[in-house]
């Protein structure tokens, strides 16, 4: 999901409601949401006005 304005990357990911790491691009952030999740966990992808463009669950 793209951050706030002011912060020093534009894209972050989130576990738990909670910001675990930011990114420079959609693609880096992604990669290292699908690392972080595990089997059963969702990925969620969201466009700038906060609604989810893309999703899925992490396979064993």
């Amino acid at each position: 999901m793209p951050t706030a304005r002011g912060e020093p990357y534009d894209w972050k990911v989130e576990a738990n409601g909670r910001k675990t790491s930011s990114h420079r691009t959609q693609q880096n952030a992604v990669d290292a949401a699908r690392r972080r999740a595990a089997p059963g966990d969702e990925i969620n992808v969201h466009g700038t006005g906060g609604r989810v463009r893309d999703s899925w669950t992490v396979r064993a």
